[in-house]
């Protein structure tokens, strides 16, 4: 018996019936086929990423799905020397992947092409599906195969496997993205009442930002944390993409994703909405990267600050008065070409706090509409609520800026009383 049809046997006698016919199929396409035949003239990399078993220590998703993966990349690869078929499985945090399986069309078959194919298929089919964790020598096919040498560049198919989210799958759009940079405000005050900075809607945050560039190499995604003043602004999270395969890119970040999902979900009783001081931070960082950069901010966007004028939960600015003391303050942080989203603005009265109605909410909102012009925002898009990726998207109630002043529609110049609680208190501790 050849050592080929050794190695059909040896993937047992329940299961090689059925594998075999399985490999007749797939080979019916390819296994006769010269090198090149496929038209590609070059490898052809797949990858499939799945969530990790925490019990059984391989990967959570579908063997089924799998092996299908497999049996569609072997229908067009066994003619192709050098292209893989890798499976990667994510773990809870960023550095936790490991690559479960790997499959590399070797550069001959050597004699007995259609034995060793078939051999090649029928066992690269069942490790591909397999739930536990392969010994070394049956993670490699052929033995020693490995990704070593190839260029991070290099396009590979990547298909996530197992996660629950349509936003996930986009993910896998790699090709012909230039890496973005984010930066995510994050309000934990009381007065957000739980609905603006919470693990879901970073998550949210997090999925876009991967699907429209995040999943490139040198992308990065960082989160602010607000406090009471500009020097308590929490760095609290950050994430580069490093310049890895496609499959294991994917993988890093569905562990970064992980992290986030530990995200604490209450609010900080007494902390305060310092998120002007937040937004100032993150656009300073933001501004040392290069390429494209985008900010979220997810709050209700009611700013107080004890060092400061303003406390939006009693009373709300006037017309331009905010926007005035941002620049008096040097907090009118540039934000030229940024595209903001803002997500949590709601209508209820935040935790002893005093009535708060439509007007007062509709004078905040008008003030940080005002702001983000001062900084040179052109396209800022506010919502009400977080729900999921839905308060995320780009597409929803987009506020119109003057395409030429980059600033609302015209409004009446602030007051005199405006402009003086804009310049602050004359002296320490008095409020204007």
């Amino acid at each position: 018996m050849s050592r080929t049809r050794r190695n059909v046997a040896s993937v047992g006698s329940g299961s090689a019936i059925g594998l075999a016919i399985v490999a007749v199929a797939v080979l019916a396409q390819a296994a006769c086929s010269p090198a090149g035949a496929s038209g590609s003239d070059r490898p052809i990399r797949q990858a499939v990423v799945c969530l990790g078993d925490p019990d059984r220590g391989g990967p959570a998703c579908s063997g089924t799905e799998r092996a299908e993966a497999f049996d569609a990349w072997a229908g067009e690869a066994l003619s192709e020397p050098g292209s893989t078929f890798s499976v990667w499985v994510a773990g809870a945090d960023r550095r936790s992947h490991e690559l479960h399986f790997l499959a590399r069309v070797p550069e001959s078959w050597g004699p007995g092409v259609l034995d060793a194919k078939a051999a090649f298929t029928t066992v690269g089919r069942d490790r591909a599906a397999s739930s536990g964790r392969l010994s070394p020598r049956d993670a490699r096919l052929p033995i020693g195969a490995s990704l070593s040498g190839s260029d991070p560049a290099e396009t590979e198919t990547v298909r996530v496997l197992g996660v629950d989210s349509a936003s996930v799958a986009s993910w896998t759009a790699l090709t012909g993205r230039d890496p973005l940079h984010t930066a995510l405000v994050c309000d934990r005050s009381s007065s957000t009442l739980g609905a603006a900075c919470d693990a879901p809607r970073i998550m949210a945050a997090f999925d876009v930002w991967a699907a429209e560039g995040g999943a490139a190499p040198g992308a990065t995604f960082s989160v602010y944390v607000g406090g009471r003043s500009r020097d308590t602004v929490e760095s609290a999270y950050s994430l580069s993409v490093p310049a890895l395969r496609a499959g294991e890119r994917v993988a890093v970040l569905l562990g970064a994703r992980a992290e986030l999902g530990a995200w604490p979900s209450e609010t900080l009783p007494g902390q305060a909405s310092a998120i002007a001081e937040a937004i100032s931070v993150a656009a300073s960082e933001l501004a040392e990267r290069q390429g494209r950069r985008s900010m979220v901010v997810l709050s209700d966007m009611r700013e107080q600050t004890p060092r400061g004028p303003w406390n939006f939960e009693r009373s709300a600015p006037g017309v331009g008065a905010f926007a005035a003391w941002l620049r008096a303050e040097g907090l009118a942080a540039d934000l030229h070409g940024v595209p903001v989203r803002v997500c949590g603005l709601h209508h209820q009265r935040g935790p002893a706090a005093g009535p708060f109605d439509a007007r007062q909410a509709a004078r905040i909102k008008q003030a940080w509409q005002e702001a983000f012009a001062a900084m040179g925002v052109r396209e800022l898009t506010m919502h009400s609520t977080c729900e999921g990726s839905a308060g995320i998207e780009r597409s929803r109630t987009a506020v119109a800026l003057d395409a030429r002043a980059g600033a609302p529609n015209p409004s009446p110049p602030p007051s005199p009383l405006e402009l003086a609680r804009a310049r602050g208190p004359k002296h320490p501790g008095q409020r204007p």
